[in-house]
């Protein structure tokens, strides 16, 4: 006697040592609806599609043709007359639990948990980029006087006696690493910023206003920084341990017509000469004192000296 559609899943189940419930975990299908595929009762099935996928999917996992698989089920079905298309009645997808069933949702939660970073980090980008201060706008007053003013400059004896202060309003600052990768920390126009130039990278900072850079001073060598196209020469001058360059409407034509940036090294102060005490004067010899050659004593007030002896 030939075996049946159940009895042919189960043999192959039998064979490769797998359980009910491995198979229920891997093919998320009920372990009631296995044992009844293998029974070759399919009334508590949801019937239709549904049973056609629970039969497909069962003979996958144990190995079993899944074409053939199908081809006895529809036989089955046409033998027991049991509409093999889904009826148009509502079916709820039955809820089985399994102890190991906690086990497979781990992916599931952590796929979830990486997608919901991904949002939250594209909304903090979102909201810090709608954050940063708008642009300087260029006032429109006197615009007849300004375009006037363009008109006549626009000419080559004009452009020559152009004022290079005045056309520094705007200019570009660029920042190359060379070898070795450069943290550099700016702050352009009010807005702070910090990126890691890779080697060869370049960084390009459109400046209206003003422009704060700041790196360590190991690095610099390894750091090329041009204003306007024109290489600047960084000098040593600066807090101990790193650079702070400052860019500005103020200082930008001199850095252009010098090509230097910072602040010098202040030159170490003189020592201070040693204070030699001046030779000692000698003092000049006391001179000797004069002997006292003393005096005969006077006679007595009531003595005659010329007292003549008696006669």
């Amino acid at each position: 006697m030939s075996l049946s559609l159940g009895e042919k899943l189960r043999q192959a189940r039998e064979e490769r040592g797998i359980s009910i419930s491995e198979v229920a975990e891997q093919t998320r299908i009920s372990p009631q609806y296995i044992k009844s595929i293998e029974n070759d009762d399919y009334k508590p099935l949801p019937g239709g599609i549904f049973n056609k996928g629970f039969v497909r999917s069962y003979a996958r996992y144990v190995g079993f043709d899944e074409s053939q698989a199908l081809e006895e089920y529809a036989q089955l079905m046409a033998v027991n007359a049991i509409e093999t298309e889904p009826d148009q009645t509502f079916h709820h997808a039955e809820v089985w639990t399994d102890d190991r069933s906690a086990r497979s949702m781990i992916p599931t939660v952590i796929f979830a948990a990486f997608i919901l970073a991904l949002l939250t980090g594209g909304i903090i980008l979102l909201v810090r980029y709608l954050s940063q201060p708008a642009g300087t706008t260029v006032p429109m007053a006197n615009t007849a006087v300004s375009n006037n003013v363009s008109a006549a400059n626009a000419s080559p004896e004009n452009a020559a006696n152009t004022n290079p202060a005045a056309t520094q309003s705007n200019f570009v600052v660029e920042v190359k690493a060379n070898n070795e990768s450069v943290w550099v920390g700016y702050t352009l126009d009010g807005s702070k910023s910090v990126k890691t130039l890779a080697p060869g990278e370049s960084l390009r900072l459109d400046v209206q206003n003003s422009l704060r850079l700041g790196y360590a001073r190991v690095r610099a060598t390894n750091l090329e920084i041009t204003l306007n196209g024109k290489r600047l020469n960084v000098l040593n001058g600066g807090p101990k341990g790193n650079f702070d360059l400052v860019i500005d409407k103020n200082n930008v034509a001199q850095i252009m017509q010098t090509g230097e940036i910072g602040t010098p090294l202040a030159a170490a102060p003189a020592p201070t000469p040693v204070s030699t005490p001046a030779a000692a004067t000698p003092r000049p010899s006391p001179k000797p004192t004069p002997a006292v050659t003393p005096r005969p004593a006077f006679p007595p007030a009531n003595t005659n000296i010329n007292r003549r002896p008696p006669q």
